[in-house]
């Protein structure tokens, strides 16, 4: 399985590289927002894209998915950046090798290109977390073999190559949610509450890559949530049992001692 992981990701390397049209899915408003940034501004959704994303396009219609586009007005949708209402982490992750690349003369496609493959790096870093998350499995007690963990990650390698090989925000996702799974586990295993706040901070990051992670993380933290309160909840019986025995204790010893107060004011009495 491990070899199989291994020949996906090196199809999959190839496969996106050897990609040379512009992704019909949203492409062009991605990569419009690592261009806003690199211009020093966050992107609005009535911004039209880039110049040299535009003339890309139209200088190289075989690239483009829509080939008989000739002004703005023919892009439609796409002529806008509309993916500026999603947060802004992942088009952090790839600014600076944007900015870098136009700094050394690499044009938008080049650029597209080589940050199609960084995403897709960011998503490898995600898929292989199932194995950390499948071991804190095994130690809670619930045997998964090696196998299945392997299957886990080929699976996810498989799956993220397809029609959407160019940028994509959800590409960072996994890595987050993944992590956020951990760190819960991790929690669960050992009740620590040091990655109980590792992971209210992960998640909370998780909701800056994509607004969709909003329909992920609410179960996340409703499991952290239940945990504690279990924890809690033992605490407060373990801190109930302690006070209950010591006060038995000392109720136990205060009747003790005023029982042989009694029997001694007794002797006294009739001896």
């Amino acid at each position: 399985m491990i070899v199989l992981c291994m020949i996906t990701i090196a199809w999959s390397i190839k496969f996106i590289w050897q990609k040379e049209k512009w992704s019909p899915i949203d492409e062009y408003a991605h990569m419009d927002y690592i261009e806003k940034m690199s211009e020093g501004r966050m992107p609005k959704l009535q911004d039209p894209i880039s110049s040299d994303i535009f003339k890309d396009l139209i200088e190289n219609p075989e690239r483009n998915f829509m080939p008989n586009v000739h002004t703005r007005e023919e892009l439609g949708m796409g002529n806008y950046s509309y993916q500026a209402k999603h947060p802004p982490m992942y088009y952090s992750f790839l600014l600076a090798p944007n900015m870098l690349m136009q700094k050394t003369g690499f044009d938008s496609f080049e650029r597209l290109k080589v940050l199609r493959l960084i995403s897709y790096l960011l998503f490898m870093l995600g898929a292989f977390m199932c194995i950390p998350i499948f071991k804190l499995l095994n130690e809670k007690g619930f045997y998964t073999p090696q196998f299945y963990t392997w299957a886990c990650v080929l699976f996810s390698l498989i799956i993220a190559t397809h029609q959407r090989y160019g940028l994509t925000n959800n590409l960072l996702s996994p890595l987050f949610i993944n992590a956020s799974l951990y760190l819960v586990l991790k929690y669960h295993v050992t009740y620590q509450i040091k990655f109980l706040y590792r992971f209210i901070l992960v998640a909370g990051l998780s909701l800056t890559v994509a607004l969709t992670n909003l329909f992920i993380i609410p179960f996340l933290f409703l499991y952290a949530l239940i945990i504690y309160f279990l924890i809690f909840a033992q605490n407060i019986y373990f801190n109930f049992c302690c006070n209950f025995i010591y006060c038995f204790i000392i109720i136990w010893w205060n009747i003790l001692l005023f029982q042989i107060k009694l029997l001694r004011s007794i002797y006294k009495i009739y001896y």
